[in-house]
C-alpha cells in the first residue's frame, strides 16, 4: 500500500549483504516513493528512464507497484463514461493522478452546467487512499476564493467509493498559457500575483496545497481577461489539527509531492517538517519558471534522479533567473529567441529585466534555509507589488543607496539629470579616471545591521518627501538638493545615535564622490573619524569607511594617504568575516589604482589579479564585479607598454559590462572610452572615434555636465578631433574638459592630460605662443608628481622642444630634447 515503503527484508534478495545492498535498498525505497504519487504518463517517462538505467531495479519497482495498487479492502469497480452519480452524468474522462481520476461531467438538477468530478481510481481503496481523498474534500470545503476551483458538493457512489464535485475550468497550465499569448515579464508577475492570492487564502484557512506546479495552476479567460485556478488540494496538509483523522498516519515517513517543485524540507519524509514557507518554495520554482522558461535544476543532472534533485536542493543554490537566461545562448538546445519571443521582448531586454529586482524575488523565494525565505505568501506577494509600483523590495540589497535609487525613479519627474547620474554611480562604485573604478560595491554586510539601515532608510524618506511633487508642487527638486538637505540634517542632529549618523555620513560622501563632489566627498572622512571613535579603527565597518576615504584621496591626487589608508583597510579586511569579501576585493583593486598612478605597475598588477581571483571563486566568471577589475589590468598592460595584452582585458570587462547593464550605463561609457582610447595610441583614428564619440553620448545622457568621467571623454574626443583637423570643435571639448576639471579638484593628472592635448592642438593651428603656456603648465603639473624619468614626462619635454624649434629658439629646443632623452 502506498503508506508502506518496501520492508527492510526486501534486501534479502539482493546480491551479496553488506554496504552495496543497503545503497541500493535506499535507492529503491526514494525511486518508489517518487513514482508512488505521480500520474501515469509521468510515471512510464520515468519508469522507462530507469529502465535503460538499471533492468533490475526497473523490475523491482514495477512489482512493487503493481503490489502497491492492489486493493487492501474492497475492490472498486471502474465507473464509465456516460455512468450517472446522483445528478452527474459522466462524459469523458479529461484527468488521472496517483490516487484520482477526474471526469467531465454534466449537472443536469437543479440547474444545468459542467462540472469537474473526482473520484478515487479503480483499485485503489486502501486506508490511506480514502484518508487522502477525504482531505481533499475538507481542504476544499473550507475555502471560497475565485483563484481557487469551488467545491459544488462531495457525496458517495453506491459501492462507496467518495468523488467530489468542482466547477469545471477550461484552462491551460499556468507556463503554457503565458507562453502561447506571449505574456510580457509584467503580465507575468500580475498575473501569478493572483496565484499567490489563492495560496495565501488557503493558508488563511489553515491548509497547505504541498504541490503547487504549472498542471494544478490553469488559466482560463473570462470576459477577455485571464483568470486562475488552482486545483488539485490530493496531498493537502492542515496547518493545524487534522483535516482527517487518518492524515498523520498515511503521510509518514513518505515523501508526498512533485520532486521538481518541491522545497528541500518537504523532500524529506517527516510530515511535521513543511509549514507556510514550503509552498513559498513551491512557489518560488513556479515564478522562476514564468520568468526563465526553465526550473531552477531543469537540465542539471540533478534532475535526472529523485536522490540526485533532493542532494541538490540541499547543498546548492539556483542560479539567478538573468544569468540563467544569458547562459542559453550557450546552449544549442535552447531556442532562446523563440523564448523571448513568446516573453514579448528580445533577449538583451530580458535579461536586463530580470536582474535587480525580480533576480532577487525569486532566489530569495528559493532560499534552501526556509528562516531567510520569505516567512509568508503575503510577503511574497507585497515584494512583488513593491516592485511593480517601483519601490524597493526586501529581497533586494538592504543598502540606503539602493532605497535612494528607488525612490529616484518613482519620482523620477520631481528630479534633474543628476538623479540619473546617481542611478548610474551608485550602482557602479566610483568610476573616474581613464582606468575604470570599484565595480558596482554593494553595501552586502548589511543583514547585520538591520536596525541601522532601518534608521538610516526612514531618515532618507523624510528628506527624500521634499521632492515629492505632491508636497511642493510647482517645483522641481533637484537631487542635488535632496543630498544638500541630507548633508544640511546631519550637520545639526546632534542627538542621533553614532553608529546611524557615520552610517549615513558614509552613504552621502560616497555618493557625492559618484558625483564627482569631491569637497562635499569629506563626509567619508567624517564618517570615518565616528567610526574609529566608535568601533576602533581595526573593525571591518570602520576599514569599509577608510577604502572608501582611499579612493577620495587618489581623486584628489593625493596618492600617498590613498596608499595609507587602502593598505590599512586590506590588512583589516583580510582578518574579517566572509561578508565583509566584497570590501577586500573592491579595496585590493583601488589599491591597484593607486599603485597604477604611482607607477609601480608590478605591484598594481598583483593587485588586480587577487582581486580577480577572489570574485571569481565566490562570483563566478561573469560576475559585474570583474568589470572594473579587468578594465584596470588592462590600463596597466597599456601604460607598460604592453598593448597586445591591453586591447583582450578591455574587451573581457565590456563584455561582462554588456552582460548586466543597459547600453547607456556609465561603467559601459567608461570602457569604450578607453578601447578608443587605445586605438588612438596605437594612431587608429578610424577606429578610435566611433568609440569615444559613443562615450560621449552616453556621459551626456547619464551624467550630470559637470562631471569628471565626461570630462575625460571630452578630452579624449579633442584629441580625436584635433588630429582630423576639426581644430574649432576640438578647442571647444577640450576647453569644456578643463572648466570641468579646474572646478571639481580632481587629481591634477588629469587635468594635465586636456592641458596636453590643448597644447598640441594649439600648435597645429599656429597659435605658438599659447601651445607654450599648455606645455609649461603640463610639466608644472607632471614634474611635481612623477619621477623625472617617467614616459610621460618625456613626452611633454619632446613636444615643447618642437614647439621651441618653431618659435625659433634653437638653445632651448635642444636642451628640451635633451631632457627628453634625445631626438
Amino acid at each position: 500500500m502506498t503508506d508502506q515503503p518496501p520492508k527492510d527484508e526486501t534486501a534479502t534478495g539482493f546480491a551479496g549483504s553488506h554496504e552495496p545492498d543497503r545503497e541500493r535498498y535506499r535507492r529503491l525505497k526514494e525511486e518508489f516513493a517518487s513514482l508512488a504519487d505521480v500520474n501515469e504518463d509521468e510515471r512510464r517517462r520515468r519508469l522507462e528512464r530507469i529502465e535503460r538505467e538499471d533492468p533490475e531495479l526497473h523490475r523491482e519497482l514495477v512489482s512493487l507497484l503493481d503490489a502497491d495498487g492492489a486493493p487492501d479492502g474492497p475492490t472498486l469497480a471502474p465507473v464509465r463514461v456516460r455512468e450517472t452519480l446522483g445528478p452527474y452524468r459522466l462524459m469523458e474522462c479529461i484527468g488521472r493522478g496517483g490516487m484520482g481520476e477526474v471526469f467531465l461531467a454534466e449537472q443536469t438538477e437543479p440547474v444545468k452546467r459542467r462540472v469537474a468530478i473526482k473520484l478515487i481510481r479503480p483499485g485503489l481503496a486502501g486506508a490511506e487512499v480514502f484518508a487522502r481523498f477525504e482531505s481533499e474534500r475538507q481542504a476544499l470545503a473550507l475555502m471560497n476564493h475565485p483563484a481557487i476551483a469551488q467545491v459544488l458538493d462531495a457525496e458517495t457512489t453506491s459501492d462507496g467509493r467518495p468523488y467530489v464535485v468542482m466547477e469545471y475550468v477550461s484552462g491551460l497550465p499556468i507556463t503554457e498559457y503565458c507562453d502561447r499569448e506571449q505574456l510580457s515579464i509584467e503580465a507575468r508577475v500580475q498575473l501569478f500575483l493572483e496565484v499567490l492570492g489563492g495560496v495565501r487564502h488557503a493558508h488563511q484557512k489553515g491548509v497547505l496545497h504541498r504541490d503547487l506546479k504549472p498542471s494544478n495552476i490553469l488559466v482560463s479567460v473570462e470576459d477577455g481577461t485571464p483568470r486562475v485556478k488552482i486545483i488539485d488540494f490530493g496531498i493537502a496538509k492542515a496547518l493545524e489539527g487534522r483535516l482527517t483523522d487518518k492524515t498523520l498516519h498515511t503521510e509518514f515517513g513518505r515523501v508526498l509531492g512533485t520532486p521538481q517543485y518541491m522545497s528541500p524540507e518537504q523532500a524529506g519524509t517527516s510530515p511535521f517538517d513543511v509549514d507556510t514557507r514550503s509552498d513559498v518554495y513551491s512557489l518560488g520554482v513556479l515564478f522562476y519558471e514564468l520568468l526563465t522558461g526553465v526550473r531552477p535544476f531543469e537540465g542539471d543532472a540533478a534532475e535526472s534522479s529523485f536522490d540526485a534533485l533532493v542532494q541538490r536542493l540541499r547543498e546548492r543554490d539556483p542560479v539567478r533567473p538573468s544569468a540563467r537566461v544569458r547562459g542559453f545562448g550557450s546552449d544549442p538546445e535552447t531556442d532562446t529567441e523563440q523564448l523571448a519571443t513568446s516573453r514579448k521582448t528580445e533577449s538583451s531586454r530580458w535579461i536586463r529585466r530580470l536582474k535587480g529586482d525580480l533576480d532577487w524575488i525569486a532566489l530569495r523565494a528559493l532560499e534552501r534555509d526556509r528562516e531567510r525565505r520569505y516567512a509568508s505568501v503575503q510577503e511574497f506577494a507585497d515584494d512583488l507589488s513593491r516592485h511593480l509600483r517601483l519601490e524597493p523590495v526586501l529581497a533586494g540589497p538592504p543598502s540606503t543607496t539602493y532605497r535612494m535609487g528607488r525612490f529616484v525613479r518613482r519620482h523620477r519627474l520631481g528630479v534633474t539629470a543628476a538623479g540619473v547620474a546617481i542611478l548610474g554611480l551608485i550602482a557602479g562604485g566610483v568610476a573616474a579616471g581613464i582606468g575604470l573604478q570599484r565595480a558596482l560595491r554593494a553595501e552586502e554586510s548589511a543583514r547585520a545591521e538591520a536596525r541601522a539601515a532601518k534608521e538610516v532608510a526612514e531618515f532618507l524618506e523624510s528628506t527624500f518627501r521634499v521632492s515629492d511633487p505632491m508636497r511642493v508642487p510647482g517645483q522641481a527638486v533637484t537631487v542635488s538638493a535632496v543630498l544638500s538637505e541630507s548633508a544640511k540634517k546631519l550637520r545639526e542632529d546632534t542627538s542621533m545615535a553614532p553608529a546611524t549618523r557615520s552610517r549615513l555620513l558614509d552613504t552621502l560622501g560616497e555618493i557625492y564622490v559618484n558625483l564627482g563632489e569631491y569637497e562635499d566627498g569629506e563626509l567619508l572622512a567624517e564618517a570615518w573619524r565616528i567610526r574609529v571613535d566608535e568601533f576602533g579603527p581595526n573593525h571591518p565597518e570602520t576599514a569599509s569607511t577608510e577604502a572608501k576615504l582611499g579612493v577620495l584621496r587618489r581623486l584628489q591626487g593625493r596618492p600617498d594617504e590613498a596608499e595609507t589608508h587602502l593598505a590599512h583597510a586590506i590588512e583589516v579586511l583580510r582578518d574579517s568575516p566572509k561578508e565583509f569579501g566584497v570590501h577586500l576585493a573592491g579595496s585590493l583593486d583601488d589599491l591597484g589604482t593607486v599603485y597604477l598612478r604611482k607607477g609601480e605597475y608590478d605591484r598594481a598588477e598583483a593587485s588586480f589579479q587577487e582581486a580577480i581571483e577572489m570574485i571569481r571563486t565566490s562570483e563566478g566568471d561573469d560576475s559585474y564585479r570583474l568589470v572594473g577589475t579587468y578594465n584596470n589590468l588592462a590600463v596597466s598592460h597599456w601604460e607598460r607598454g604592453q598593448l597586445e595584452e591591453t586591447l583582450p582585458y578591455f574587451e573581457r570587462a565590456l563584455a561582462i559590462a554588456e552582460m548586466h547593464f543597459d547600453d547607456t550605463h556609465p561603467m559601459i561609457g567608461s570602457i569604450l572610452n578607453n578601447i578608443g582610447a587605445l586605438h588612438w595610441t596605437l594612431e587608429e583614428y578610424e577606429e578610435a572615434a566611433p568609440y569615444i564619440r559613443r562615450s560621449v553620448e552616453i556621459g551626456e545622457k547619464v551624467l550630470e555636465p559637470d562631471h569628471p568621467e565626461l570630462a575625460i571623454a571630452l578630452s579624449n574626443l579633442g584629441e580625436i578631433e584635433s588630429l582630423v583637423g576639426n581644430h574649432d570643435e576640438a578647442e571647444a571639448l577640450f576647453g569644456r574638459a578643463l572648466a570641468i576639471f579646474e572646478s571639481k579638484g580632481v587629481d591634477p593628472l588629469l587635468e594635465a592630460h586636456a592641458h596636453l592635448g590643448l597644447g598640441l592642438l594649439y600648435h597645429r593651428m599656429g597659435r605658438l605662443d599659447e601651445s607654450e603656456r599648455e606645455f609649461l603648465r603640463v610639466l608644472e603639473i607632471r614634474e611635481a608628481r612623477l619621477p623625472a624619468d617617467d614616459e610621460s614626462v618625456k613626452e611633454v619635454w619632446q613636444e615643447y622642444g618642437d614647439l621651441l624649434r618653431d618659435l625659433g629658439r634653437t638653445e632651448e629646443a635642444e636642451a628640451a630634447w635633451e631632457r627628453a632623452g634625445g631626438r
